[in-house]
């Protein structure tokens, strides 16, 4: 039965672009991966902190201990513990590169599975505009909270999908966190609560974006070949 061209556009949502956008351009176990990657990093960041903390306890007992004359030649003690200390920050530094690439490589997935719903940014902006020195204290707001709004409303849109919902109220306390965390002497408490804050972020943007590549995997099945 051929459709009728004079006939009122259609308000079924599963003639919407919601409902005909195809399949994703990363499949569930890529993201997945993803983010596990992020996540060893992320926890292997947290392990090199928590271990530099304990060398840094070291050296101050060790250097109170020589103090007392209860070892040997202190300076060569010291220069010791700074060689290997000054290693490690290195390392320590590595993994948060890592984890920061990683991190990076996960927004700009997440907003190439939205670009069918979301007109707000590309790919390639979400990610490179945070490398602007100023602008992307403003820009961090676009790429993660609207991100978190985007998704929102693609879920009021398509009441269908079973993907959970992103918490726009997390997303936006860690945003304010990282500007927080620039802060002289505030800065400290504030990168504590951000460590925690980022990966929660993290868990629910990638759930939410995994329940829309199984939407749009439920919808490209559907359609009509």
């Amino acid at each position: 039965m051929e459709s009728n061209p004079y006939a009122a556009p259609s308000t079924d949502v599963r003639q919407t672009e919601y409902e005909v956008a195809g399949a994703a351009p990363y499949t569930v176990a890529e993201m997945r991966s993803a983010f596990n990657r992020f996540a060893v990093a992320y926890w292997g960041y947290i392990g090199s902190i928590v271990v530099m903390i304990a060398l840094m306890v070291g050296l101050i007992v060790q250097v109170a201990a020589s103090g007392k004359g209860a070892s040997g030649n202190l300076e060569t003690e010291m220069q010791g513990w700074a060689i290997g200390f000054g290693l490690f920050v290195f390392v320590v530094l590595g993994i948060a590169i890592c984890m920061m690439v990683f991190a990076m490589i996960l927004l700009y997935r997440y907003w190439k599975i939205m670009q069918p719903y979301s007109k707000r940014t590309t790919p390639g902006k979400a990610v490179g505009f945070l490398f602007i020195p100023f602008f992307n204290l403003y820009w961090m707001f676009v790429a993660y909270h609207g991100l978190a709004k985007d998704i929102d409303t693609y879920l009021d849109q398509n009441r269908e999908s079973k993907a959970p919902r992103p918490s726009t109220g997390l997303v936006l306390a860690t945003v304010i966190m990282m500007l927080l965390s620039m802060v002289p002497y505030l800065g400290n408490l504030a990168g504590i609560a951000l460590l925690v804050m980022l990966f929660l972020m993290k868990v629910r943007l990638n759930n939410s974006i995994i329940g829309i590549i199984q939407d749009r995997a439920r919808q490209a099945s559907a359609a009509p070949k």
